[in-house]
């Protein structure tokens, strides 16, 4: 992650990421499994990218509006039933 953020994600492949990867890595061994036709393929087609090519920060949603509201596991089917509309 720390390769795409430093890099556009519409112009490295997967098999340049890999590559980067695999030399900075000492401790562990590096390994690819599957079809290796993706190694080509651009970063930016699995993560996404912008229109501008550059990242831009996530934004935060709005917690504790009437729509959303955090509620504990174990009181999720009483929350349900308390605020259903009948």
């Amino acid at each position: 992650m720390e390769d795409t953020e430093a890099n556009k994600l519409s112009a490295e492949t997967l098999g340049s990421q890999f590559e980067a990867l695999k030399t900075r890595t000492s401790k562990s061994p590096v390994q690819k499994f599957g079809e290796e036709d993706i190694m080509a393929d651009f970063v930016g087609e699995y993560l996404g990218t912008f229109a501008d090519s550059e990242h831009k920060p996530l934004q935060a949603s709005p917690i504790g509006t009437s729509a959303s509201q955090i509620v504990d596991s174990r009181d999720a089917k009483l929350f349900y039933f308390q605020t259903r509309s009948w």
